[in-house]
């Protein structure tokens, strides 16, 4: 189990994930590892049996994550990697978890219909052609 980290670049000081050769924004070349401990889960799924969170950390990454079965919409998680994978763990109280539960937010998997991630503000899952 190790830390995870995501890449600043050093000359528009964006941050990006994973690790890239150049800049996406500016084309840079070199960047500077900076620890990403905590995020907040902004979308939940599971998809057999494993749980996966959108997890946002700061205001410019976004990376997916397995999930702690009690990670929910909105929580504040904890990242770490484990078998070379991102993992996000719960980290507030559970109590205050149930009372997120009720207040709306929810899983949503991916055997649910289309239009209702949508109406949610999750993603569009792609369609056939």
């Amino acid at each position: 189990m190790s830390s995870l980290f995501v890449w600043r670049c050093e000359s528009c000081g964006r941050r990006s994930f994973p690790r890239r050769e150049l800049c996406p924004y500016c084309g840079g070349r070199t960047f500077a590892a900076e620890r990403a401990d905590r995020g907040i889960a902004t979308q939940v799924t599971s998809h057999r049996g494993v749980g996966l969170a959108c997890v946002r950390v700061g205001d410019d990454v976004t990376l997916l994550a397995r999930a702690d079965p009690a990670v929910a919409m909105g929580s504040g998680v904890t990242l770490r990697v484990d078998d070379r994978a991102p993992v996000a763990d719960v980290t507030r109280p559970a109590w205050l978890m149930l009372g997120a539960r009720q207040a709306g937010n929810q899983r949503w998997h991916l055997n649910r219909p289309r239009r209702r991630l949508m109406r949610a503000g999750g993603f569009e899952p792609p369609t056939r052609d």
